[in-house]
């Protein structure tokens, strides 16, 4: 009896060492990483930029601009500062934002002069993520810099997703009932089912919707080419993308991700090609690092794909924080969580006012830095999914990886801060 309760007791010290080792390890690699990385790397006070001093060369055509999190002031304000820069020095002059291209289209119409007011056109805008006063400002921004302006000197908005194409329907709607087309076919009752698209359609509802559709746009591709009846084919394009994309399972991620980011690609090139037929040779585009950068490690991603597309003509500036706050999704409603990045180069932006901006082509081989982007670094990246569990877990908000085979450049701040989305 006395060796089976040594044997027990033993094995109860056992356990509790295991126990003890996984939570001081733990510990280390959450709290440890980070307080080793805020070291001073006194090589960056001779290559930190402020944004305003972005230089793009001539080659490029589409610039990329990537936000670590959805759901920091930070990253919304740096869409502002990098577009007054771009459209400034850098001939830009429009702007595609990740949401869903119908909606861009209804914010667009605003920029130009139209009704309304930006408080109002951020609710297009199809996530909680950019229902913000910074995105208000954005708009406003946009709309002021157009007003008295020559229609080839205006900027443009655009949204580059396709999840959401239900506000689509009713422009679709109203170029058909302006052209007169199919006015023999009850188009409301007909289209209005795509409305809820992303809660699923009955097979015979999206059958009849999408038939129709394509009689729509055929007739819009044989009509006399305006820019309206481009837009709105690309619209009904956007819709057919997104039928195509909630037909995948969705708890495949590898699969709905390279849908995605395949569909976005095609919209960023449609875009392009869009506005070069007005004159404007130069976009930037905007969403988060893991669809604007040259990689992933699941999936292939937009930035993948533009950089095979159109090699130099695409340029990626990501973007990092040391510390963030973030406004984030999850099963109970929005909150805000903390975490840190363990981002060594991020945690320098603490000596310059709290951001810098990094361009890697400045960075000469064998100094420290230039080791810190060739080699496997950790850098923070939240989308819209919280768990508790991720604070136990740095891999779930943490990536490890080579910055310079992610961006060309990077925005690095130090302590972001949460967003506080308008109350619908």
């Amino acid at each position: 009896m006395k060796v089976l309760k040594k044997i027990v007791k033993w094995f109860l010290v056992l356990i509790v060492g295991a126990i003890s080792i996984l939570v001081i390890s733990d510990a280390v690699w959450v709290y440890g990483t980070p307080a080793l990385a805020q070291e001073e790397i006194l090589e960056v006070d001779h290559v930190a930029q402020s944004v305003s001093e972005i230089d793009i060369s001539n080659d490029v055509k589409i610039i990329g601009l990537g936000e670590a999190s959805h759901g920091n002031v930070e990253f919304q304000e740096l869409k502002l500062t990098v577009l007054k820069k771009l459209v400034e020095k850098e001939n830009v002059r429009s702007f595609a934002l990740e949401t869903d291209f119908s909606g861009g289209l209804i914010v667009n119409k605003y920029v130009h002069g139209g009704d309304g007011n930006a408080k109002d056109m951020v609710k297009y805008l199809s996530f909680d993520i950019y229902q913000t006063k910074q995105m208000q400002d954005l708009i406003d921004w946009m709309r002021e810099y157009n007003l008295g302006k020559m229609p080839s000197e205006q900027l443009s908005f655009y949204g580059f997703d396709m999840q959401n194409p239900e506000k689509g329907v009713d422009l679709v709607l109203d170029y058909c009932k302006n052209q007169n087309l199919l006015n023999e076919e009850n188009l409301q009752v007909v289209l209005n089912p795509i409305k809820n698209l992303s809660r699923g359609l009955s097979i015979e509802d999206s059958k009849v919707a999408f038939e129709t559709l394509k009689k729509i746009q055929s007739r819009i591709n044989v009509a006399p080419k305006t820019a309206e009846a481009q837009l709105v084919s690309q619209v009904i394009s956007n819709m057919f993308h997104a039928l195509e994309y909630y037909q995948n399972p969705g708890n495949d991620y590898i699969a709905v991700n390279n849908a995605r980011d395949a569909y976005m690609t095609e919209n960023v090139s449609w875009i392009k090609a869009f506005e070069e037929e007005r004159g404007n040779g130069r976009i930037l585009i905007a969403g988060h690092n893991g669809h604007i950068a040259y990689q992933d490690r699941f999936f292939t991603t937009m930035g993948s794909r533009l950089h095979q597309q159109y090699s130099k003509g695409y340029y990626v500036i990501g973007s990092d924080y040391f510390y963030t706050t973030v406004n984030i999704n999850s099963n109970s409603g929005r909150s805000n969580q903390s975490f840190n990045s363990a981002d060594p180069l991020a945690a320098q932006a603490k000596r310059f006012g709290g951001s810098y901006y990094l361009d890697f082509k400045k960075i000469k081989e064998g100094g420290e830095i230039f080791n810190l982007i060739s080699k496997p670094v950790s850098m923070g990246s939240l989308g819209e999914t919280y768990s508790f569990l991720m604070h136990f877990y740095p891999p779930s908000h943490r990536i490890q990886g080579r910055p310079q085979d992610y961006y060309d450049a990077m925005i690095f701040v130090y302590q972001a801060t949460p967003i506080q989305p308008f109350v619908k």
